[in-house]
């Protein structure tokens, strides 16, 4: 067709022009003007982009480019990007139906291919299926100007645990105050905390029974999504969302796999961040992965903001060994403030063998409430080989001189 209607040297010089200047709305005007040549005109607009996206690292960066200012399927401007997932790129843009502000995500591989669309798409059947206060609701699924596809969703306005870690780095842990744990903390004056919370000593414990309060809440959400059959397999700090009344929610089911989505695990081998990666995430286990999965994902979470740092620092495939050995440094060890049945606690959740885990959130989420109003923990310190002989050895002596 393009060999027969050659496009027109004018048209396609104002073309090219508008789509270096980025001006979508004219370009948008010129396919309206120019009908029969706008099929040409858009081959024109997307061989650009990907030119651009094949010379680039940062897609994010050209997706931005190629979005914020146009009218999306003539309802979503978009504005600005609020960050990127594993997925995908998240946008706030402006609903002109209904006059408000939402979160538009879109795909972060661009000029995707069917299998690329369709993890994408399971990502967004995983929010629906799994609607729960604790996850972001979808209200719109569709695309974008060369097939790309998006989901429409709450904007709630927050900062992840990622942000929160970001914000208080070189810092250490011990020291930290409860009001550390929001975005507005360096506007506020310290008198809060200083009359206390009765949660013990503000300086250190302030921020701990903080971050415990607020993680707490989020196991309800996988909990509410494993029990449908979607299994998160990405939890991390960068997925967790804190709203501005502190309510956490789970956001990026972009790699969310199980027989709720009508699907094994098995489409992504490794799917997962290296570093909140579980053991059977780590060895390829398919189908050892279920809700034990997130919940070891939660606990290195949960250490990872109590420490400051993550169980193991290595990297590349250094990082897989020390989680398939176990063996970390006791949270207790970079946070003296961290009482000893949180310890527990975390220890249980990031036990490498599954069955020595929490078998669901739920479990995990009980322990953490227990925590928070100082009530015995389920949790029990696993004592090594050497100091179980010294024990014994101890009572024998013992009852030998009874």
């Amino acid at each position: 067709m393009v060999k027969d209607n050659p496009l027109d040297p004018e048209v396609s010089a104002e073309a090219g022009r508008r789509i270096e200047e980025h001006d979508f709305d004219a370009l948008d005007v010129l396919c309206v003007k120019h009908r029969e040549s706008a099929a040409q005109i858009r081959a024109l607009e997307e061989a650009y982009w990907s030119d651009r996206l094949d010379a680039t690292v940062d897609a994010s960066h050209v997706l931005s480019e190629m979005l914020i200012g146009r009218l999306v399927v003539n309802r979503y401007r978009i504005r600005r990007c609020l960050g990127e997932g594993s997925s995908g790129v998240v946008f706030e843009a402006l609903d002109v139906r209904l006059g408000r502000a939402v979160a538009f995500k879109v795909l972060k591989h661009p000029f995707p291919g069917r299998s690329v669309c369709d993890r994408f798409l399971k990502g967004t059947r995983a929010l629906v299926k799994s609607h729960h206060r604790g996850i972001a609701t979808i209200y719109d699924v569709g695309s974008t100007l060369f097939g790309l596809p998006f989901y429409v969703m709450d904007l709630v306005e927050g900062e992840t645990l990622a942000a929160v870690l970001e914000r208080v780095k070189g810092r250490r842990p011990d020291t930290l105050l409860r009001r550390h744990l929001r975005a507005n903390a360096a506007d506020e004056n310290h008198a809060a905390d200083a009359r206390g919370d009765g949660m013990g000593s503000q300086v250190g414990q302030g921020y701990v029974f903080g971050l415990v309060r607020i993680i707490a809440r989020v196991p309800d959400a996988p909990d509410h999504a494993h029990g449908t059959g979607v299994i998160h397999r990405d939890v991390k700090p960068g997925n967790i969302l804190i709203g501005a009344g502190g309510e956490p929610l789970i956001v990026d089911f972009g790699l969310a796999g199980g027989p709720g989505l009508g699907m094994s695990t098995s489409g992504d081998r490794h799917a997962g961040t290296p570093m909140y990666m579980a053991p059977e995430q780590v060895r390829g286990e398919r189908s050892s992965i279920g809700p034990w999965t997130d919940v070891y994902a939660l606990g290195v979470t949960l250490y990872h903001c109590l420490a400051l740092r993550p169980p193991y620092d290595e990297e590349g495939t250094a990082v897989f060994l020390k989680i398939l050995e176990g063996g970390a440094k006791s949270v207790r060890h970079f946070n003296p403030a961290v009482p000893s049945e949180l310890e527990r606690v975390i220890a249980k959740a990031m036990a490498v063998q599954p069955e020595k885990r929490y078998g669901t959130a739920a479990s995990l989420h009980a322990d953490l409430l227990n925590v928070f109003t100082r009530r015995p923990v389920s949790a029990r310190r696993d004592l090594p080989w050497s100091a179980i002989v010294k024990h014994a050895r101890a009572a024998l002596v013992y009852a030998c001189l009874a």
